[in-house]
C-alpha cells in the first residue's frame, strides 16, 4: 500500500460510496476542500484509490491554540475494509501532523468508527451527538 496526496475531486466518490451512499457526489463535497493549505489522502492498493482522508486546517472555535488540524471524510471502499487500508492511512496522516509540528487533530467519528480510532492512542472528548442525516458521532482528538 501506497499514501499520495491526491486532488479533491478524486475523494469524492469514496466519500460518496462509504459515508453518503443515499446523496449526490454534490453533498460530499466539503467545506474548504479547495483551500490551499487542504490536503487530501489516497491510499492506493495495486495503483488503485481504495482510500481516502481529508486534513483542514483546524479554524474552530473549539481549538483557538497552536496548529491544528481538523480530519473529515476518513473512508475506505467497503471491499477493502478490514484489510488494514485505514490503518495504514491512519498511521500516514498521524505521521504528516507530527512531521509538521501539529499540537492536535480532531474529528467527529461515527460511534461504530469509535474501536478503529482509539487504536491510535487517541481520546473522545464529547458527549454523543447526531449530525443530520448522517448519524450518531463524538468528537474525538489526538494531542501530539
Amino acid at each position: 500500500m501506497q499514501v499520495k496526496i491526491i486532488p479533491a475531486k478524486a475523494v469524492l466518490p469514496i466519500r460518496q460510496e462509504v459515508l453518503r451512499p443515499n446523496l449526490g457526489l454534490k453533498d460530499c463535497i466539503f467545506e474548504g476542500d479547495l483551500c490551499k493549505e487542504t490536503l487530501h489522502f489516497g491510499v492506493f492498493s495495486k495503483n488503485q484509490l481504495i482510500g481516502v482522508a481529508t486534513l483542514f486546517v483546524s479554524d474552530s472555535a473549539f481549538y483557538k491554540t497552536g496548529k491544528c488540524y481538523q480530519l473529515r471524510g476518513m473512508a475506505v471502499c467497503k471491499k477493502h475494509q478490514r484489510t488494514g487500508a485505514g490503518h495504514f492511512l491512519m498511521q500516514h496522516i498521524l505521521n504528516h501532523c507530527k512531521q509538521q509540528k501539529v499540537e492536535k487533530i480532531w474529528w467527529n467519528a461515527r460511534v461504530k468508527a469509535v474501536p478503529f480510532y482509539l487504536k491510535f492512542d487517541t481520546e473522545i472528548i464529547s458527549d454523543i451527538f447526531t449530525i443530520a442525516g448522517i448519524g450518531e458521532h463524538y468528537k474525538m482528538q489526538k494531542v501530539f
